[in-house]
């Protein structure tokens, strides 16, 4: 048994995910305590797109398997059977629990704020956004664009002002888009005084012109 679970794991690292099903099934018949094999199946399960099953064999191997013996991907590959059944609140559970145990796999952060943006849980994708963002090494205009973004859907003054920031990070990285200066404008406009109720704040009127001068160019 023992030559045969180091074939299954040869067998799954090069991908061969339907001859990995098959050898798991073979060898949980003749013993059926060997659970870490329950996860590999579920795994390949997932990646042969049969999410049901697998998702039927990862509830099996939780309720087998012991706390300390669950390593990050089972939490990870059970997320994404979770998102395949439209259950995406907590699938973001299950990322945070995988990140919980490594914390090397940080930019699982960009599908947990995705999952709340969606959800439209906006202060919580800026704190996943971010917490990616802290991780990285490189930073790309999509990067700052997605916490901009989520920033100005919370619709107060601070958060468009926050927002403002991060689009002046994408236009400075990417200046000849338009995404970057139109979004920093409608930003900066949210922020303008209102000049018909305090015609005496005209002098502060202004703040988007130069961003909407820069979309319109």
């Amino acid at each position: 048994i023992a030559d045969k679970m180091a074939y299954v794991n040869s067998l799954f690292l090069t991908k061969q995910y339907e001859p990995t099903i098959a050898w798991v099934e073979k060898i949980i018949n003749e013993d059926g305590s060997r659970n870490y094999l329950r996860r590999l199946s579920a795994y390949s399960y997932y990646e042969t797109e049969n999410y049901e099953k697998g998702k039927a064999i990862m509830d099996d191997y939780f309720s087998r398997v012991a706390a300390e013996k669950i390593i990050p991907q089972d939490f990870e590959y059970y997320a994404k059977f979770l998102q395949k059944e439209n259950q995406d609140s907590l699938a973001a559970v299950y990322y945070e629990k995988a990140i919980e145990l490594d914390p090397q796999r940080w930019n699982l952060y960009a599908e947990i704020g995705s999952i709340r943006y969606k959800a439209k849980d906006y202060a919580g994708a800026v704190e996943a956004y971010v917490n990616r963002l802290d991780s990285l090494q490189v930073r790309t205009a999509l990067d700052y664009y997605q916490i901009g973004l989520a920033h100005f859907m919370l619709r107060d003054s601070a958060d468009y002002s926050k927002a403002a920031d991060y689009f002046t990070k994408v236009t400075e990285i990417v200046p000849d888009k338009t995404t970057g200066w139109i979004m920093k404008a409608k930003s900066l406009s949210k922020l303008e005084p209102d000049v018909d109720s305090y015609p005496e704040r005209i002098g502060e009127f202004g703040k988007a012109k130069d961003a909407f001068d820069h979309f319109v160019t």
